[in-house]
């Protein structure tokens, strides 16, 4: 990667998280270092959203998740202290055997 190409990679992060004002220009340490603490907060963030919970960290009633099962992982939701079928059409059989679970992430934006 040529400074140029870090240069772009720079600006266009400063201008996403709306820090235009911080110009980088190969030479600015105080905009790059805090552009890498908004990304280090946003990774750790992410990093949470997808982690693989076990079972004993219980979802909220009613919320939809991956549910890992043996055989793999299945869309379900938790309600009463278990794990039902959740294909979006209809709601069901209790699923046995989920060792672990995860927050299904936001959908994409459409623009």
């Amino acid at each position: 990667m040529t400074q140029e190409d870090i240069n772009e990679v720079m600006a266009n992060s400063l201008k996403r998280y709306q820090l235009e004002s911080l110009v980088f220009d190969g030479g600015n340490i105080e905009s790059a270092k805090r552009l890498i603490c908004l990304l280090q907060a946003e990774n750790a963030q992410l990093k949470a959203q997808l982690t693989w919970r076990p079972v004993s960290e219980k979802p909220k009633d009613g919320q939809i998740v991956f549910a890992m099962i043996p055989t793999g992982w299945v869309v379900a939701q938790y309600f009463n202290g278990g794990f039902y079928v959740d294909d979006g059409f209809t709601f069901g059989d209790s699923i046995g055997g989920v060792t672990h679970w995860l927050h299904i992430p936001p959908a994409p934006e459409v623009t």
